[in-house]
């Protein structure tokens, strides 16, 4: 019986150094993809693939897109690198190698998945594949425009106003802030997005309507996408605040004019008013006889 449990006991160590043994194996080779979030439309893109094969040597490095292969690089054969057409896929053989390939003059045609394949030659032949996204981005070629509203508002009347961003690929995020406060969301009108048939490129609006208050206010509203565009734009909004209004005393005739001294003079004996202080107050009391 005590044999038994020994050459159990046997057995499990032995499955133990074996599941060990392939562990160390499966992490033998590790692949690295890195690949740029997003970029924008018409630049050169860098990405890269990076392996470490321990005591292994590269057989072949891959890179794909959409599942068809562009990209090869084969050490032991010449050339080492290769180049597979793909539609819209140009790169930079000069400036590619074993681990990082450039891609030219990109447009949103490139945006999707690509997938780095990396195979150690004999005797494991482990390979790997990694993957990255990349997002090929259409910046809007003018800043967002603020529409819908006065310069002035009385308090406690409706404002409304839209902000749109238009032509680019991915649709701009807009945000609404007031007086560099972010809006309340219940005062924020979202819009669906606007795709051009033709261009592919869309728009973005944002409305708001709000109650205006007493003072000043500041609308402003911001466009973002990604970390490569950044535009805000303002508009400048104030009370509009009852005048009251005073006719002018150059259409007096002589007869008023006459009163208006008169009426000047006494308020300055009554009062101890100098006269030039007492004629406005008397052009007061003129307009309320006259006008009222």
């Amino acid at each position: 019986m005590g044999n038994m449990r020994y050459s159990m006991t046997e057995q499990i160590l032995a499955a133990l150094i074996f599941m060990v043994a392939v562990t160390d194996m499966a992490v033998g080779l590790r692949v690295n993809v890195t690949v740029p979030k997003a970029v924008t439309s018409g630049s050169n893109v860098t990405i890269v693939c990076d392996h470490d094969l321990d005591s292994d040597n590269v057989y072949t490095v891959k890179w794909y897109k959409g599942g068809h292969e562009f990209f090869r690089y084969t050490p032991r054969e010449f050339p080492a690198l290769k180049l597979f057409w793909l539609p819209g896929i140009k790169v930079d053989l000069e400036e590619s190698n074993a681990t990082h390939v450039q891609l030219k003059k990109v447009s949103p045609k490139q945006t999707g998945k690509y997938q780095c394949e990396v195979s150690a030659d004999a005797p494991s032949f482990d390979t790997e594949l990694v993957s990255g996204d990349l997002e090929v981005v259409v910046l809007p070629t003018h800043e967002p425009v603020i529409t819908g509203t006065k310069e002035q508002y009385q308090s406690g009347e409706l404002l409304q106003a839209n902000c749109t961003s238009n032509g680019s690929l991915p649709s701009a995020t807009l945000e609404w802030k007031i007086n560099n406060v972010p809006a309340n969301q219940f005062d924020i009108i979202k819009y669906d997005v606007i795709k051009d048939a033709d261009t592919k490129l869309e728009t973005s609006k944002i409305g708001l309507h709000l109650l205006f208050v007493k003072g000043k206010m500041v609308l402003q509203c911001t466009a973002r996408i990604h970390d490569l565009y950044y535009s805000e734009v303002r508009k400048f909004i104030e009370e509009d605040r009852p005048q009251v209004y005073f006719p002018s005393l150059s259409y007096l005739s002589d007869e008023e004019y006459n009163q208006r001294n008169v009426a000047a003079a006494s308020a300055s004996r009554i009062i101890g008013l100098h006269p030039m202080i007492a004629s406005p107050l008397a052009a007061l009391v003129l307009y309320v006889i006259t006008f009222l």
